[in-house]
């Protein structure tokens, strides 16, 4: 197992600043596991105290007078289970009186358990929030704010909260109804200031968990380059969902993954978004699992739908269900930018899998193409790394059977971390002669001197070639912290 502190290091600074701040993560990704193994890690070292509380029970609950004393009973229960919880916290817990739960009994939960471990920080970690929905929902976060605002004061309350779920905080209004929207400058979303993403193992973590396994069942490990590469080419087939990468047998894991996806994935898209069926959206995934990394829109995927799979829909259907699986965590956008001109262009779009084997159990592993699932995975790579990652477009003059034309080339990532900006192409295997020529095109065409990178498949060393482009292996630039922040930063 990962330590969690490792794993989560974001969330720990966010501790430590004592933010109230929200975790969302797709599912099946290991956050729980994850943030329960946080809170015991931060409970053995003795400075805070930590609190882990599930509140999916709530779930079928949204009136207030119902969902408000089930969360007060899931912080008397799950208080209980703190090291060194004393009989009398209990006691007083128990004692809170029902007349105050909706005014007031969450607070007074917090702030009982918060006075209770001699004046060490309280950190508690609400899992599965966006269960919750309208009257219940609402005073939850309200009682949560006026308790943040009571710190001030020098009332007992938790220095750090985590609302943990699929969403981030602004789409909580969405389980609140439309009469419920307006909230007033008090508005109980305020209370947080920040929002982070869990996603599922990086290739670096994978790796760590093949070591411990080999470890653990006596089997013989490769080091060096075998290693890495074998990892890798695990990787892009089986991607980093932890019970994937937890299976041993082949067969076991490629349909855990179709399962996944199937009866976990899209039905939650289904009940959340009220679906009578998934004939389109499943053909909406199959167009965009097919072909990660290219360019698309609503429009010319409806137009693919009818046209060869004879598959009636609108281009306004197709554009909510691209925007229901990026909130899915299934795919992620990455948008056009024009590099010379400075400027967005909204369509088309790129689409890559959030999860590389999910994408491939949907296809059945069918079309496990490393070209595009190394330009995939290095783009979550990116992403998970902090930057904002853009696909560049660079015009270029042409002179065509005599005729002067302008056609748009593509740098793979425009990646922007704070003030630095660094164009990243990627490039299955090594390019040579003609093949590094229309490579390096767009990158020698951008008009500015920002650093250019030519990322190749394998475990080359950084070096600088003609027009001060540095070409890389995958692995290093994936594996070895130093290359990457290198290059990136």
């Amino acid at each position: 197992m990962l330590p969690a502190m490792a794993r989560l290091p974001e969330v720990m600074r966010l501790i430590e600043d004592e933010a109230y701040f929200v975790v969302h993560a797709q599912r099946q990704c290991g956050k729980t596991t994850a943030l329960r193994a946080l809170a015991k890690e931060i409970n053995a070292k003795g400075e805070r105290v930590a609190m882990y509380c599930s509140v999916e029970v709530v779930n079928a609950f949204p009136k207030a007078e119902v969902g408000i004393p089930m969360i007060c009973e899931r912080i008397r229960g799950n208080a209980a289970l703190i090291p060194g919880a004393s009989d009398e916290l209990i006691a007083k817990l128990n004692a809170i009186p029902e007349r105050d739960y909706l005014s007031s009994g969450i607070m007074q939960s917090l702030s009982l358990v918060s006075k209770a471990f001699g004046g060490k920080p309280l950190v508690v970690f609400f899992d599965e929030v966006d269960c919750l929905s309208d009257e219940t929902l609402l005073t939850f976060l309200r009682q949560l704010r006026d308790g943040c605002i009571s710190l001030e004061k020098g009332v007992d309350f938790p220095a750090s909260i985590a609302l943990i779920g699929m969403r981030n905080i602004r789409d909580y209004k969405a389980r609140i109804r439309p009469e419920r929207e307006t909230l007033g400058s008090a508005s109980p979303f305020n209370v947080i200031t920040k929002a982070m993403t869990i996603r599922t193992f990086t290739l670096d973590e994978v790796r760590e968990l093949y070591r411990q396994h080999t470890t653990e069942t006596g089997q013989a490990f490769e080091s060096g380059c075998a290693e890495r590469a074998q990892a890798f080419d695990r990787y892009l087939v089986w991607g980093g969902m932890p019970e994937a990468v937890a299976l041993q047998d082949e067969g076991e894991r490629a349909e855990y993954l179709k399962r996944l996806f199937t009866e976990v994935y899209l039905k939650d898209i289904r009940e959340r978004h009220r679906l009578k069926g998934d004939y389109v959206l499943g053909n909406v995934i199959d167009c965009l699992s097919s072909a990660v990394g290219s360019l698309t829109n609503p429009s010319r995927l409806a137009n693919t739908m009818k046209t060869l799979l004879r598959v009636e829909t609108t281009d306004d259907t197709v554009n909510s269900y691209l925007g229901y699986l990026e909130d899915a965590f299934l795919f992620s956008r990455a948008r056009r930018f024009e590099v010379k001109g400075g400027r967005y262009i909204e369509s088309p779009s790129k689409y890559y899998a959030e999860d590389v084997g999910l994408r491939n159990a949907r296809l059945n592993f069918r079309q496990v193409e490393q070209t595009h699932l190394m330009e995939n995975v290095i783009y979550n790579e990116l992403v998970r790394r902090g930057a904002n990652v853009d696909v560049g477009v660079v015009p270029i003059v042409t002179r065509v059977n005599g005729k002067q034309e302008v056609r748009q080339h593509e740098i793979d990532f425009v990646v922007n971390t704070g003030m630095q900006k660094v164009y990243i192409q990627s490039a299955f295997g090594q390019p040579e002669g003609e093949k590094l020529e229309q490579e390096t095109l767009p990158l020698r065409k951008s008009g500015d001197f920002f650093r250019k990178v030519i990322v190749t498949s394998g475990y080359a060393e950084p070096r600088v070639g003609k027009d001060g482009i540095v070409t890389v292996g995958v692995l290093p630039f994936l594996l070895d912290e130093k290359i990457y922040q290198s290059i990136v930063s």
